[in-house]
């Protein structure tokens, strides 16, 4: 199995089957190395409607991008906090504002 742990940049464009970000199924903390992180939902109708579980993402990452999701209403703000390195949080949206910081 390859190991991506010197990873430091990800973009994840168009996946209609992700629910929500991160999957605790993904081991996210096994990229140590990860400063930024690009999510685009190319305007569709994917099924994401939550982000940011707590203490899933690397506290690396210094970038965060989401863009154009439909059903996304809302981040998690436990999981935001958890941050720490965070200095840049970019949400784009063709489909109105975010509602919601749980």
């Amino acid at each position: 199995m390859t190991s991506l742990s010197a990873l430091k940049s990800l973009t994840i464009k168009g996946c209609l089957l992700i629910k929500s970000l991160p999957e605790m199924k993904w081991n996210w903390q096994a990229l140590p190395h990860l400063t930024t992180l690009i999510i685009d939902g190319f305007g569709n109708e994917g099924n994401m409607e939550s982000f940011l579980k707590e203490g899933l993402l690397p506290t690396s990452i210094t970038s965060l991008e989401i863009h154009d999701f439909a059903r996304l209403r809302g981040l998690d703000k436990n999981g935001l906090t958890q941050l720490t390195s965070l200095q840049t949080l970019e949400l784009e949206s063709d489909f109105g504002c975010y509602t919601k910081l749980n």
